[in-house]
């Protein structure tokens, strides 16, 4: 990276310092719609899982980033032997973050409004885009199903991202694929609550078809301080 670069995505401190989440894991509901958003040369794990997620950055690092919500459809996808997420669909409020996570490979545009908003003990998330509510979540404490061992995996992770992710540059066609690494620049906080989401997806969504309308499942919020940087590995 230049000097530039480094500046703005590897701020001293960490660029990403506070903010709160909801994810939830679920397994596809068509496995062609699952390939057809996963770009070559990534390749489907053996078994595909779906994250959802919205996050509200309270405290984002440095100038011109401000805070901002975003919302983002990420797979589970291996790349050279190695497993791990694209993030195939990715909102976000404002255009700082919108051009710096496209330049990352993320493949962001902005929609009308996204909110996160916390009622009573639970929390209720949704993007609006060309007037239309594309996605609404429902967060509600506690688990009432049995749940089968990755979705025990997944929600017993500590930390709401992953370690790296498969991004491809320009988004979504390349020809240059890369890791973005989550780098700590300082110690994570983060508390998870366990509990249940309910989702609700615009038909016309481009993805819609990937999961089951109306669907419930497992998923995780939680309150995130400390300081991340994401920091670009060129793959090919």
């Amino acid at each position: 990276m230049s000097i530039f670069e480094r500046l703005f995505f590897e701020p001293a401190g960490g660029m990403f310092r506070e903010f709160d989440g909801v994810k939830t894991f679920l397994e596809p509901k068509d496995h062609v719609e699952y390939r057809k958003l996963l770009p070559q040369p990534l390749t489907m794990p053996d078994a595909p899982v779906v994250l959802i997620f919205f996050a509200n950055y309270m405290g984002v690092y440095p100038w011109p980033m401000t805070r901002y919500q975003e919302w983002a459809v990420a797979l589970k996808c291996v790349f050279r032997g190695e497993e791990s997420w694209h993030v195939a669909i990715m909102a976000v409020t404002k255009w700082v973050p919108m051009k710096g996570g496209r330049y990352l490979g993320f493949p962001k545009y902005i929609p009308d409004d996204i909110s996160l908003t916390h009622v009573g003990n639970c929390w209720n998330a949704q993007s609006r885009y060309k007037g239309k509510v594309q996605l609404a979540l429902e967060f509600q404490p506690g688990i009432n199903r049995s749940l089968a061992q990755w979705e025990n995996e997944l929600i017993g992770q500590n930390s709401f991202f992953s370690d790296y992710i498969f991004q491809l540059v320009p988004p979504a066609r390349g020809p240059r694929v890369q890791k973005v690494n989550l780098e700590h620049q300082r110690p994570p906080s983060w508390a998870p609550v366990p509990g249940m989401v309910k989702l609700s997806i615009d038909p016309s969504e481009p993805w819609a078809e990937l999961v089951p309308a109306e669907t419930l499942s497992p998923g995780v919020y939680g309150h995130f301080s400390g300081g991340i940087n994401l920091v670009a590995e060129r793959l090919v």
